[in-house]
Formats: structure tokens, C-alpha cells, sequence
């Protein structure tokens, strides 16, 4: 794999700790040496969806989240995503949202099969957001049994106002006209030690004008034939979302305490 061509686009709320924040001229000869690695998914952390996400060790307290190529795609770009991220960040000291630091997007050129089996180059584009790294886990990672010690994070837990935080920032961000619409327990998630709520992934977010039905969207799909077909997708609302999580978590330490 070798790298064609590259663009980036800074935040203004990326963090300073990082050395690569001095110059752009700095900042894109560093993300060049970066991207190699990049783009070759090294350092493995999560699946979702629609993207994984990985580590860079040469960033510090930075993760890497790139699309997975799956038949799911998100509505939004990596960048759009990231200019969510970036004004939402700051609007609550009590819900935390990942601080945006850069998005990437090259073109790199692959080696191939054509349809007549022999190997060929051909150029792809690719994007990713770094990212602030968040110390946590989700409340599906909870209810679904994958974290090893989940006292450490329900415990100490008041569930009344973890979601009480909760639903004022879903307020202030509809307020602001942004809606998430993909509010599911693997999108929040318990920041470690202080056990704020946070919430992730914003590829289906949307910002809503006037008194259009935000949680109502035509998008194209593929049928059983192949063909694409205009269908309409609906959404259940953020606050919705939040209820749902709340009802499954307060289960979930009720077990917790039966268990001691």
C-alpha cells in the first residue's frame, strides 16, 4: 500500500498536549508519517457498526475511527461527524462527547484482483477522525457481559441523575437543532472514575430546520434484487433512546445488588 495523496482538516478544540499541533506545515509532514500506519488498522480497539476503532500510540490519549467498509453505512462523512463533535464539545461539564482533532482522508493505491483474477493497482479513498481517546464503556458492553468488572462502574452508579444529565444535554443539543437518532446503549457510555455519561457516534445526527420530521429520512437501499430502491427510515427519538437505557441498567444493578 502506498499513499497518493492526503488532506486534513484541524479542530479548533483538538488538544495542545499533542506535538503535532504546532504548524500545519508540522502538523501535515507528522499525520504523512502517521497515516502508513493508519491505514493499515494496527492497534485494534472496537467494532461498531459501521466503523472501528484503533489506538495511535504516537498521539497521546488519541484514537483513530475509521468506516469498516460494512453493508450499514452511516449517514454522515467522518467529517461531518467530527463538525457535530466539535460543537458539542464543551455545551455540558457533566456529559462529555469525544473532542475532535483531526480528520484525514488519502487516496492510496491497493493491490488487487480484476475480474479476470490477475492482480492490479487501483487507487482508494479513505477517511479518519482522530479523535480524543474516552476511558469507559458502554451500557451495552454492560448489559451484553463483556466488561470483567462491571461493579467497578454500577456500583457507585446513582442511575437517577447519571440520566438525569443525561436528558438536559439531549435537550440543549436539540435545542441547538442537533438530533443523534442512533442513541442505543453502545452509544453511551460510563466514563471510568467519575462515572459521567458520554455519548458517541454521531454518523446518523442530523440538524433540524423548521418543523420538519428530524426523525423521519428518505434514504436509498438495496433490495432482494439489487436494485436500489427510495425507502423512508424512521428513527426513535434520543429521549426515547435514553428511557430505554435507563430501564435496562436500573435491571441491571438490581442483579448486581442481588448478587452481593
Amino acid at each position: 500500500m502506498s499513499i497518493e495523496s492526503m488532506e486534513f482538516k484541524k479542530f479548533p478544540n483538538n488538544s495542545q498536549e499533542n506535538e503535532t499541533l504546532l504548524t500545519d506545515e508540522m502538523y501535515q509532514e507528522n499525520l504523512c508519517k502517521l497515516a502508513e500506519r493508519i491505514f493499515v488498522n494496527e492497534n485494534f480497539i472496537g467494532k461498531g457498526n459501521t466503523a472501528d476503532v484503533f489506538s495511535v500510540p504516537e498521539m497521546t490519549n488519541v484514537c483513530c475511527k475509521k468506516l469498516n467498509h460494512s453493508d450499514i453505512k452511516p449517514i454522515n462523512s467522518l467529517e461531518e461527524e467530527a463538525e457535530y463533535l466539535d460543537k458539542l464539545s464543551g455545551i455540558s461539564e457533566k456529559v462529555l462527547v469525544p473532542t475532535p482533532v483531526v480528520t484525514i482522508e488519502v487516496v492510496k493505491k491497493v493491490e488487487k484482483k480484476n475480474l479476470r483474477g490477475e492482480m492490479v493497482f487501483v487507487n482508494v479513498r479513505e477517511s479518519a477522525l482522530l479523535m480524543k481517546e474516552i476511558d469507559g464503556v458502554s451500557i451495552e458492553d454492560i448489559l451484553e457481559g463483556r466488561v470483567q468488572n462491571p461493579a467497578e462502574f454500577l456500583e457507585h452508579l446513582n442511575v437517577e441523575e447519571f440520566f438525569s444529565e443525561l436528558g438536559n444535554f439531549i435537550d440543549t443539543m436539540n435545542e441547538q437543532g442537533i438530533h443523534h437518532r442512533d442513541l442505543h446503549p453502545g452509544n453511551i457510555m460510563i466514563e471510568r472514575g467519575t462515572l459521567k455519561p458520554v455519548v458517541i457516534d454521531f454518523g446518523h445526527a442530523a440538524k433540524k430546520y423548521g418543523d420538519e420530521d428530524i426523525y423521519k429520512q428518505n434514504v436509498f437501499k438495496r433490495d432482494f434484487d439489487g436494485r436500489m430502491k427510495e425507502v423512508v427510515e424512521t428513527f426513535i427519538s434520543d429521549k426515547q433512546r435514553v428511557e430505554q437505557a435507563k430501564i435496562k441498567i436500573l435491571d441491571e444493578v438490581k442483579v448486581l445488588t442481588l448478587n452481593r
